[in-house]
């Protein structure tokens, strides 16, 4: 998929969503006690289609939205949960979400405004 200026504004969107405070972390669930991991952020505030809370995923048109590959949707789990690949932990130690933020910003040249 193309980067298109909607995606960009999707990606701006989120990333800004990120470091804004409004949200709080949590590990291991896209939502859980009104907390939200980093891909949760962006089914809050996208639409209801992009995440299923219940069945803990981010959909397909969640993904394109941003123009995210499922390798790039990997990494923000293991960043947020502060896993290898998802399942076990790292030091124990999960990013936070402006790191999250910072991270994805540097990949998607993405430059603060």
């Amino acid at each position: 998929m193309a980067m298109t200026e909607e995606i960009k504004a999707n990606r701006v969107k989120w990333l800004e969503a990120l470091k804004s405070g409004k949200y709080k972390q949590t590990t291991g669930k896209l939502k859980s006690h009104g907390r939200y991991c980093c891909l949760g952020v962006w089914g809050k505030i996208s639409t209801w289609d992009n995440c299923n809370f219940n069945n803990e995923y981010l959909s397909d048109a969640g993904l394109k939205s941003l123009n995210m590959t499922v390798a790039q949707a990997d990494k923000a789990t293991q960043l947020n949960d502060g896993a290898d690949d998802g399942y076990y932990i790292v030091n124990n130690k999960s990013s936070t979400f402006k790191e999250i933020e910072a991270y994805f910003r540097k990949i998607w040249k993405i430059h603060k405004e």
